[in-house]
């Protein structure tokens, strides 16, 4: 199957947009997070696996930038190895059409979803990584999104899952959250989590969301690990919103991949 320069130059478009778009979002959001008093100007910058930010050397530079925008520093770790991973369903996407004769409108309207859920997740993610907050904002337009897409018929899942799985999951995360603090422990979710999980649940439906949950889960526990090995102390707390957001993007290809 061969294809013309005009939809070669489209592809590579919407690969740069979905590197772009996050950095620009992170920028908006934070200046009127800033301007609200949600977070304060000069925060330390945060990275999941590396918090001191003076000990990155010049060889890591190539994978980890820093952009500054409001007095706020991103890390974009988290972007390009998700660039690279929707990079490479896009080749998977062409192939599939080649083999089953997809039509290659609906090919463009996959690409078109996963570009603009990859852009809002990975804005979360770095977010997250950044001030151990998840937006309302984004978390809102997420979800909602996720329920028009699905509402619309070109979501891979029905309207009536994404709406009973975002109501399902948001209950169930909300009773263990408030187990938890019945049992007079600290919370083990903040409401961030609980929305980014159910705005997932709108993109990827109920049966998925619960892998989404244990991958999440298992890659939080294995940087815990990590952390703990390296620093040689107890970690206290860590973002969960980064875990949940590369699992969801993960499930998400998959859902894409079996269609």
């Amino acid at each position: 199957m061969m294809f013309s320069i005009d939809i070669i130059l489209l592809i590579v478009l919407l690969l740069l947009i979905s590197l772009i778009a996050p950095i620009i979002i992170l920028g908006i959001v934070t200046f009127f997070e800033i301007k609200r008093g949600v977070i304060a100007k000069n925060l330390p910058a945060i990275d999941l696996m590396r918090p001191d930010l003076s000990s990155i050397r010049w060889w890591s530079t190539f994978f980890y930038c820093r952009i500054k925008s409001q007095k706020a520093t991103y890390g974009l770790l988290a972007i390009v190895i998700l660039l690279l991973m929707l990079s490479l369903f896009t080749a998977q996407v062409f192939t599939v059409s080649e083999f089953n004769d997809y039509n290659f409108d609906e090919v463009l309207v996959a690409l078109g979803l996963i570009s603009y859920f990859y852009t809002l997740v990975a804005s979360l993610i770095v977010f997250d990584a950044r001030y151990y907050l998840l937006p309302d904002p984004l978390n809102y337009l997420l979800l909602w999104s996720g329920v028009v897409v699905a509402l619309l018929g070109i979501s891979v899942i029905s309207l009536e899952e994404s709406i009973i799985a975002v109501i399902l999951i948001y209950l169930l995360l909300w009773g263990i959250r408030m187990s938890y603090q019945w049992a007079g422990k600290k919370d083990a979710l903040g409401l961030g989590d609980l929305k980014l999980s159910a705005a997932l649940a709108a993109w990827c439906g109920l049966e998925a969301i619960f892998s989404v949950l244990l991958l999440a889960t298992l890659l939080a526990l294995s940087c815990i690990v990590l952390k703990q090995i390296r620093q040689r102390v107890r970690v206290q707390v860590i973002p969960f919103g980064p875990f949940l957001g590369i699992s969801g993007i993960i499930h998400y290809l998959m859902l894409f991949s079996f269609r």
